[in-house]
């Protein structure tokens, strides 16, 4: 099954990819900004954009936070618990995954 990127969240799905981009660059203030952008327009219609932003509070050592996100993101999209899909169909890169697993 594919994610619904209609309409406007075309372009919301392409700034997931950049916010993605900037963190697999190490650009992890730029990533975060992004994907806090996107949330604050989209919250409970882009479970991408939460899963991504959870992978980095992860990271970055905000644990309660992350959890928290990443249980919205599950819940609202169960298959960001796949790893293989999130490698496969996402195509998430290495940093990201490395957080993932």
């Amino acid at each position: 099954q594919a994610l619904d990127i209609s309409g406007s969240q075309q372009f919301a799905f392409a700034g997931v990819n950049l916010a993605i981009a900037q963190y697999e660059l190490k650009e992890d203030e730029e990533a975060v900004k992004t994907l806090r952008k996107l949330l604050a327009r989209y919250a409970e219609a882009f479970p991408d954009a939460r899963a991504a932003y959870a992978l980095v509070l992860w990271d970055q050592g905000d644990r309660i936070e992350a959890e928290s996100q990443w249980d919205r993101a599950t819940s609202a999209d169960p298959r960001y618990r796949s790893e293989e899909w999130v490698s496969t169909f996402r195509r998430w890169p290495t940093r990201l995954m490395s957080v993932f697993k």
